[in-house]
């Protein structure tokens, strides 16, 4: 059983006796995002993380780590480096250099060609 990072959250905040209202207000945050990353509805940033850790006296790879196999779980539908299926860390590294490195190629050519993009004009591409 692939253990989220929302069930690590709720049981770190079992440890210290943490209510999702008192989590929220530690870390800045709303009860009901807080109630989204526990269901699984959606997965904390990793500054989240950070403050989450803070708060509940983990270290942030308590979160993002398993017990298994250092698998990540990701949330259906939810579009971010890990994809929709649970994938090994070093795949979802992988994956984030790969597009990093896209990223700077595009950079590259775009500095060759001499184009310039205004700040909303270059999501239509």
């Amino acid at each position: 059983m692939q253990i989220t990072v929302g069930k690590k959250i709720k049981a770190a905040m079992q440890e210290v006796e943490l209510t999702q209202k008192q989590l929220a207000k530690k870390i800045g945050s709303a009860q009901e995002v807080i109630s989204r990353w526990i269901n699984g509805e959606a997965i904390p940033k990793i500054d989240s993380l950070e403050k989450i850790a803070e708060a509940t006296g983990k270290d942030v790879s308590y979160f993002i780590s398993s017990e298994r196999h250092g698998n990540v779980r990701d949330v259906k539908g939810n579009h971010n480096i890990v994809g929709r299926n649970t994938v090994d860390c070093h795949e979802a590294l992988d994956m984030a250099k790969k597009y990093i490195k896209k990223l700077e190629e595009e950079v590259e050519q775009l500095k060759k060609n001499k184009k310039t993009y205004a700040p909303d004009d270059w999501r239509q591409r």
